[in-house]
């Protein structure tokens, strides 16, 4: 696994926003969640604006942006997985091996595809420690990255990888940030 905050600066720098004009308290931001949250994504969340990757995928912020803030999402998208949990539990495909225990994901960006990304903290009580799983659409698919959020946006935006969102970097292959702030 990548260090935690390996690629945070790089990242920082492609979104291309400073000064940052607004401060986080991020024991108020982790308190009204209930967990403690990753450094890399609290060290990009001060730097940048809620905001959405090559017009495809966005980071849910603390500050907000679609779907509401991170906390507001967080919520909204767990009793998603409750319920899908709920529903998939009778399906023939159904694996429970395979299938991620809800209460241990935490998530940090959804698609417009509707698919989330969530931090898993199944091996690890240590948000650095924290990789980021997928979850394809709503549907039984998962994908396991072993990458740390920073790593898996760096991936996308400045390595220009196939490796996960590349339909979304479009014909000339370059990555975007727009931000809603």
């Amino acid at each position: 696994m990548p260090n935690p905050g390996e690629y945070v600066q790089e990242v920082i720098d492609f979104c291309g926003f400073s000064p940052v004009f607004w401060s986080l308290d991020w024991k108020v931001v982790e308190q009204a969640l209930g967990h403690r949250l990753p450094s890399d994504y609290m060290r990009l969340c001060d730097a940048i604006p809620p905001g959405k990757f090559s017009d495809f995928f966005w980071l849910l912020h603390p500050l907000g942006s679609r779907g509401g803030s991170l906390v507001s999402a967080e919520k909204d998208l767990r009793d998603v997985l409750e319920e899908l949990t709920e529903i998939y539990r009778d399906e023939e495909e159904w694996n429970e091996e395979e299938w991620i225990d809800p209460g241990t994901l935490f998530p940090c960006f959804q698609t417009d595809n509707g698919d989330v990304g969530y931090w898993a903290s199944t091996d690890s009580e240590d948000p650095d420690k924290w990789t980021v799983v997928i979850n394809w659409a709503g549907g039984l698919d998962w994908d396991v990255t072993e990458l740390t959020l920073s790593a898996l946006l760096h991936r996308h935006i400045i390595e220009g990888s196939d490796y996960l969102f590349s339909s979304a970097l479009g014909d000339n292959r370059v990555a975007s940030f727009t931000s809603y702030f």
